[in-house]
């Protein structure tokens, strides 16, 4: 989860120190200057820098380690200079926000998870306005920052110092920690009048910043009218898009508008996860731009029974995306319209992620079994605001205002504990619903209660399942957690006991009554997928071949599961028939399986139709209910958790091969996507 740094992001920033101005592509950089520099590395972390927001002064204007003239300074030439920030999560630090002031770094904000705070680290910049105003402690070391040859403490308050070569020249940046200094930054040598030249050069604006790289936006719109023309007029497919409201989805609509798409943009609304401003946004942008934006609602009744079943959606264990937002948006398009001619367009953008950056423009959603098409692939998040600001001149979401980097759901796990904080705080109403589930996934985590009490307070329910890292935050906090093996089982008591020893394993299911007809309905969908033998009586279900004997004993409130394997190879058989049984018996009906039946031999609840199965056993790696309860929570119990995180991973691999290889899409199209 660590944030990769920024000299390895795939965007490069290049800055002209003598007219004071940023551009993202290196030839339209020459047009303007013969002096370029590449500033990407003065970042600490991924780079995908955005322009400067009041909410990024106000957030300096918190921080607790600087006196009020000092945050008055540094806010004067934040101000008066060409400034953008770049922003990044950190699992300790949480977030970063970090300023480049005329192409050089003032300082990064860090969200300290300990005081549940901002504080600030000087870059080269701020470390040398720090140093003229007299505000520092120092250090004098080699030109490396390596050897410590010297400590100056002239304030105690202070916990950063200045590190200095010998003959008086800045560089670096250490942080006192107890008795040590740990150095944070580091960069070459120079005088401290040197760096503060940069204040001098010429007072650029955001908005020349818009004009001089103007005519590289004006290319990255032209591939969006190539991509139209290509899917739509000479394949003639419909474009449809998920509109989350955000800057993303919002720029991927008023793209694909200018390219006369014929794209219907769909929005799903969940009670509790999305806040009603989402939902005024949608109804903003859809009067403004003068097209309809359809509004799918997920009904509460329906997002309760899958928190039933799966928990809280956290890291780890996303299972929310697919569920609440991609399956209602499919089912809506497959009633209407034919998914072999459908393209969805998406707001994904190659810089947003490490992995994102990985994934080309055009691919096969293996979720959705939809060609997808990632409409501004390749704008960097600063054209991304220009080109909305002053091209489309809509307002942006008002999430972005009070200091949310991405919309998404409320209690998202993959939002910082600083933006839970702000959801907390502004829609009170909705975050109450959480507490029950967040309570629940701290207490399979944390052992005691005052644990349990400070991982609330930081969220720290987000890393669930992602054992390093909650282990790297429970040794930094001095945390007592549970080992891997008893959350799991804690977390879902769905699956209430699970006994292994050597090749013998039982479970219990706690469900509401035995349905007979629907132990039935798992026999039917288990003797059209497979040849075994099946015993059956009014207290057991016994189902066994060669290999394996699986016995299931009935009773008024539970059902008992007992296998018996006999080989590794039988494990998976077996595995097989649980993942059957819980989709026959405990289908939630989320439209999953049908979406990626491409044969139509689905009906739900979960029921195989014989005449039309193929046995591809595509349901049983969609089944986003029976991949978790099977292949993450059974497979840990009889294995580890690593082992079950490896094969989920290798089976998506596996059902993806499948969809780039399904006959009805076309070998030319293939072709396209690869190049």
């Amino acid at each position: 989860m660590s944030t990769p740094p920024s000299s390895e992001s795939v965007l490069r920033l290049y800055y002209s120190p003598d007219i004071n101005m940023y551009f993202f592509k290196l030839s339209y950089a020459k047009r303007f200057s013969n002096i370029i520099e590449d500033v990407t590395e003065k970042f600490r972390y991924w780079v995908d820098p955005r322009p400067l927001q009041p909410i990024d002064l106000e957030f300096l204007n918190q921080v607790i380690n600087l006196p009020t003239d000092i945050k008055r300074r540094l806010i004067s030439i934040i101000k008066n200079c060409l400034t953008i920030v770049n922003v990044a999560n950190d699992d300790i630090l949480d977030k970063v926000i970090e300023f480049m002031c005329n192409g050089e770094v003032l300082g990064t904000l860090n969200y300290d998870l300990w005081y549940l705070n901002y504080y600030f680290i000087p870059g080269k910049l701020g470390s040398a306005i720090l140093y003229k105003e007299g505000y520092y402690n120092k250090m004098i070391t080699d030109e490396h920052v390596i050897k410590i040859y010297d400590v100056i403490t002239k304030d105690n308050s202070i916990n950063f110092y200045l590190a200095f070569t010998k003959d008086d020249r800045l560089c670096g940046v250490g942080i006192r920690r107890g008795k040590s200094i740990t150095i944070v930054r580091k960069w070459y040598p120079e005088y401290v009048e040197d760096i503060l030249s940069v204040l001098s050069r010429p007072r650029k604006t955001i908005y020349d910043l818009f004009r001089c790289n103007r005519d590289y936006i004006e290319h990255l719109v032209s591939k969006v009218h190539k991509v139209v023309k290509y899917f739509e007029i000479e394949k003639g497919k419909r474009g449809i898009l998920g509109f989350s409201g955000g800057k993303d989805s919002l720029l991927a609509l008023t793209l694909l508008i200018n390219a006369n798409s014929n794209v219907k943009p769909i929005h799903v609304f969940i009670k509790y996860a999305d806040h009603e401003k989402t939902l005024d946004y949608v109804n903003y942008v859809s009067n403004k731009l003068g097209i309809e934006i359809y509004v799918i609602t997920l009904q509460e009744d329906k997002l309760c029974n899958y928190l039933k079943y799966l928990g809280l959606p956290t890291r780890g264990h996303r299972w929310c995306t697919p569920l609440w937002k991609l399956s209602p948006m499919v089912k809506f398009v497959k009633e209407r319209f034919n998914l072999d001619k459908i393209v969805s367009y998406t707001g994904n953008r190659r810089f947003e992620t490490f992995k994102r950056s990985l994934r080309p423009a055009t691919y096969i959603d293996s979720e959705a079994r939809l060609l997808t098409h990632s409409v501004p692939y390749k704008f960097p998040k600063l054209l991304e605001y220009l080109y909305l600001w002053y091209v489309v001149k809509l307002k942006l979401h008002p999430d972005y205002l009070i200091g949310i980097e991405r919309v998404s759901c409320i209690i998202c796990p993959f939002k910082t504990c600083q933006e839970l904080k702000i959801m907390e705080n502004r829609f009170s109403n909705e975050f109450q619903f959480w507490y029950p589930y967040i309570d629940k996934v701290l207490k399979a985590m944390f052992v005691s209660e005052k644990c349990i009490n400070f991982a609330r307070d930081r969220h720290l329910w987000r890393y669930y399942m992602l054992y390093k890292e909650t282990e790297q935050i429970s040794k930094t906090f001095k945390l007592k957690i549970y080992k891997p093996i008893i959350s799991l089982s804690k977390l879902n008591q769905f699956l209430n006991t699970l006994y292994k020893e050597n090749y013998y394993f039982s479970l219990t299911f706690n469900i509401d009554g035995v349905n007979l007809e629907k132990t039935y309905l798992f026999i039917h969908n288990l003797t059209t997928l497979y040849n075994y033998n099946v015993l059956m009586n009014d207290k057991y279900l016994i189902i066994y071949d060669k290999d394996c004997s699986i016995k299931f004993m009935l009773e008024e409130d539970k059902i008992y599961l007992e296998g018996f394997y006999l080989n590794e190879n039988a494990l998976e058989k077996v595995l097989k028939i649980i993942k059957l049984f819980i989709m026959s018996l405990f289908c939630i009906e989320c439209y999953h399986c049908l979406i990626n039946c491409e044969y139509n031999a689905i009906k739900l609840p979960f029921e195989i139709i014989t005449s039309k199965c193929i046995k591809c056993e595509l349901c049983l790696d969609t089944c986003i209910l029976a991949r978790y309860l099977v292949d993450m929570l059974i497979y840990a119990k009889i294995l580890n958790i690593h082992n079950a995180i490896s094969r989920i991973e290798l089976r998506r691999e596996k059902f993806k091969e499948h969809i780039l290889t399904k006959k009805n899409i076309l070998s030319s199209e293939i072709e396209w996507l690869k190049s």
